[in-house]
């Protein structure tokens, strides 16, 4: 007979991100298999997602100084024995000291996952961030984010388990959107159903390569596109202002158009001609592309972080150097031409988004951790 476990996710909140989503949906994995799933965060819109909002304990867990953090971990020590929880996934980094100070106060094990590389300017904040590897082992959501925990914490390569994140196929599957909803986005935007569309989502950050996208557009040789940039965190944003500032100076008000954070996405996939990730800082996986590419709509990506995971250059997608708008002009340039390629590789990324970057997958990969650490290292 299969033991049941309580599981405890310790994240700083849940409003919206891919560390918040990948909380929901361990929580809906864990509530399959039979498991006590809990959490505890500030809280946020996410919230609502939880299969037993009853447990999700809120607590001040996004504050980071150290008298918050250390009571935090006090409140969640009790939190546990009161829950009889057996396991802690730390999901991010105050969070995670506090995971850690209650994992030594009742002896319940503690995984953290390494959901991003963070900064590393000082020895304070490579302290700060040292709480994602403290535990028994650290799942890092991708190979290039193992690397860059054993290169820069002195972390044995046994101790970090790379499980590359996932996307829901029922919510990214085309034949699940009507042409009814891309219409109506086309029509609320004021998009020509004719014009190359080009995709960019994410939040707005600077490291994302919004200005690299503008300079590439620049030289486009075929005048008939749109870009829409989707995502979240253009408010009180000085580089949101000075994107807007470019995007006006460039002549482009019309052309490049910002949507805010969509609940939609999964719609503006299907509608794009191409997404385009143009980092230039590497992203530690990079979700968006997996979920383009389980769309059926490729992607030009910048050539490193997780991006040379997801994309096999020219078969799967499309590898750029970063910070080079001359180079992704060429390539949109090329593929704006050839249809038939765009579709072929949007195939071929379709097949591997499927067979390698599922939730499913994630989440069951995850629970071979957990059912590890407690069946065979043992509480």
């Amino acid at each position: 007979m299969t033991n049941i476990y309580n599981v405890l996710q310790v994240g700083a909140a849940l409003h919206e991100g891919g560390v918040e989503r990948t909380i929901i949906e361990m929580d809906h994995f864990l509530n399959k298999q039979g498991w006590g799933s809990f959490s505890a965060s500030a809280g946020g819109k996410l919230e609502n997602n939880l299969i037993n909002q009853e447990k999700h304990f809120k607590l001040p867990l996004q504050r980071r100084d150290p008298f918050t953090i250390v009571i935090n971990g006090f409140k969640l020590a009790s939190l546990i024995r009161k829950h009889d929880i057996n396991l802690i996934h730390g999901r991010s980094r105050a969070p995670s000291w506090s995971a850690l100070l209650a994992s030594k106060l009742t002896g319940v094990p503690l995984i953290n996952t390494f959901h991003g590389t963070y900064g590393l300017k000082g020895l304070c904040k490579k302290l700060y961030n040292s709480s994602m590897v403290r535990g028994i082992h650290t799942i890092a959501n991708s190979h290039f984010t193992k690397k860059h925990i054993i290169e820069n914490y002195g972390v044995s390569d046994q101790k970090i388990i790379a499980i590359p994140r996932g996307f829901d196929p029922q919510e990214f599957n085309a034949d699940n959107i009507s042409n009814e909803a891309v219409n109506a986005i086309l029509d609320e935007f004021g998009v020509n159903q004719n014009a190359f569309k080009i995709l960019m989502p994410g939040r707005i950050r600077h490291w994302k390569g919004h200005l690299v996208l503008l300079e590439a557009l620049t030289k486009l040789k075929n005048d008939n596109w749109v870009a829409l940039i989707v995502g979240g965190g253009r408010e009180n944003s000085k580089y949101f202002d000075h994107l807007q500032k470019r995007i006006t100076e460039l002549g482009f008000s019309k052309k490049v158009l910002f949507t805010g954070s969509r609940s939609d996405i999964a719609t503006f996939y299907k509608l794009a001609d191409v997404t385009i990730s143009p980092s230039i800082e590497p992203e530690a996986f990079g979700r968006t592309i997996v979920e383009s590419q389980a769309m059926g709509t490729p992607v030009i990506a910048s050539n490193h972080g997780g991006a040379t995971e997801t994309i096999e250059n020219g078969k799967t997608g499309w590898h750029i150097k970063p910070n080079d708008a001359e180079e992704l002009a060429n390539k949109l340039n090329s593929v704006m031409v050839d249809e038939t390629q765009r579709k072929s590789i949007g195939t071929q990324a379709k097949k591997a988004a499927h067979m390698n970057f599922t939730i499913e997958n994630m989440c069951i990969n995850t629970f071979k951790v957990y059912k590890f650490i407690l069946e065979e290292v043992g509480k």
